[in-house]
């Protein structure tokens, strides 16, 4: 066993221990248990299961863990259930987990459950699988986006706009649903708006100068008249006005507004165009009732 807060342990003493990896001990929260030696086989202590799913925990970390074990072991129900919410950081738990740390009858715990969520004293992100994140770590969660956010911003041409799959340059262990809640929470805040693959800081709105609105104009003409046959963005660069970060920020603002959509890398449509082609697949569907290979090239 591993001495949590303390490096050797007196005879007759009690302290807070964590089991090795592949150590047999397990079981719930709150069952006695024996502590065997290897050879000769017998009792050399007993103890109280305290945390049945513990992380590994090194140098500093073991006094701090050694802490939170004294309020398993003296606090309430309310303690317990709320202690284990904030000690799942930004990995958050499922509602299936917390009642295995947690070991409380059904009844207790459903009822502690509810009353923490309605008080927003445990955050439901995700309703469909149950899965939760202290409010805490759930503001840790929002400053690290806002950090990302604004790393990337002041290194990009806009300086207010990101991607908004930035997302993926979080730890891992934030999942797609939390993420898309961070950033639902945030647009309600009107921190930021989201439009399509970017999201822009919630204050700014962008203007086009006479410049971008020639550029603009001049896009719009391209993709309007070429309608299903467009071509690649960087084929018409240099018919635009301005140089490649104006004509991107120009782009990337058409998109904003639904006014172009991205289909592949570098490849747009004119919105009338996409909406011309939905017109006609379903005139041609009303009309045949199903649609083939063969004549949808028609």
């Amino acid at each position: 066993m591993v001495l949590l807060d303390r490096a050797e342990l007196q005879p007759g003493a009690g302290a807070f221990v964590a089991d090795p990896p592949g150590y047999p001990h397990g079981g719930p929260a709150r069952r006695s248990l024996c502590a065997p030696s290897y050879s000769p086989v017998r009792t050399i202590g007993g103890g109280t299961i305290l945390h049945p799913l513990p992380r590994k925990h090194k140098g500093r970390e073991k006094i701090k863990m050694a802490e939170g074990l004294r309020i398993l072991m003296e606090g309430d129900e309310s303690d317990i259930l709320l202690w284990h919410m904030e000690d799942a950081g930004v990995t958050g738990l499922s509602e299936e987990h917390l009642a295995v740390r947690v070991n409380l009858p059904q009844k207790t715990f459903q009822k502690l459950l509810q009353q923490f969520i309605s008080q927003k004293k445990v955050l439901l992100y995700d309703r469909e699988n149950r899965r939760m994140l202290h409010p805490a770590a759930f503001d840790t969660l929002q400053a690290t986006i806002w950090s990302r956010w604004q790393l990337t911003t002041s290194a990009s041409h806009s300086k207010k706009a990101c991607p908004r799959r930035i997302g993926a340059q979080l730890p891992q262990q934030v999942d797609v649903k939390l993420y898309n809640f961070a950033l639902q929470y945030l647009a309600q805040q009107s921190l930021i708006t989201p439009e399509k693959d970017w999201v822009r800081l919630g204050s700014h709105r962008i203007d086009l100068g006479q410049d971008q609105k020639n550029i603009r104009t001049k896009i719009e003409e391209v993709y309007r008249q070429t309608g299903l046959q467009p071509p690649f963005f960087k084929e018409i660069t240099a018919q635009l006005a301005g140089n490649s970060s104006q004509q991107q920020e120009v782009l990337e603002w058409m998109l904003g507004q639904s006014i172009l959509v991205k289909v592949k890398e570098d490849l747009y449509f004119h919105h009338s165009a996409i909406l011309e082609l939905q017109q006609r697949l379903s005139a041609f569907l009303k009309e045949n009732g199903e649609i083939t290979t063969r004549n949808s090239k028609t």
